[in-house]
């Protein structure tokens, strides 16, 4: 179920987006690339995941949803990335959701798994 629903919030944020398959896997492998399409790639999916609100990153419901749905190893490693990145900023809505990716990826590769 998980899965499922990544994967399809994936397809659509790629879609809105235009970032590529290729533009993705560079940031999993170098934890970043400031690509504009990899930061609206960002912004869409946290939104869609309820990670973004009022302009900000919702580090509780991410917190709640990961404890409500994943199991210990990644639920763990998204809740010591959001102990370690809840005060990311940015300019823009892209920027903020982009900068607490870059920051997740560097305290825990496993967190990002929305990447």
């Amino acid at each position: 179920m998980i899965k499922q629903m990544k994967d399809m919030h994936k397809k659509t944020c790629m879609a809105r987006s235009g970032v590529k398959k290729e533009g993705l896997a560079k940031f999993m492998e170098e934890g970043v690339n400031d690509d504009p399409a990899f930061k609206k790639y960002t912004l869409c999916m946290l939104k869609n995941m309820q990670g973004f609100k009022n302009g900000k990153i919702a580090i509780k419901d991410i917190e709640n949803q990961a404890k409500a749905m994943l199991p210990p190893p990644l639920r763990d490693a998204i809740l010591d990335a959001t102990s370690k990145c809840s005060n990311t900023g940015g300019d823009t809505p892209e920027d903020i959701t982009y900068n607490f990716s870059k920051c997740s990826h560097k305290a825990n590769v496993k967190s990002v798994m929305i990447i």
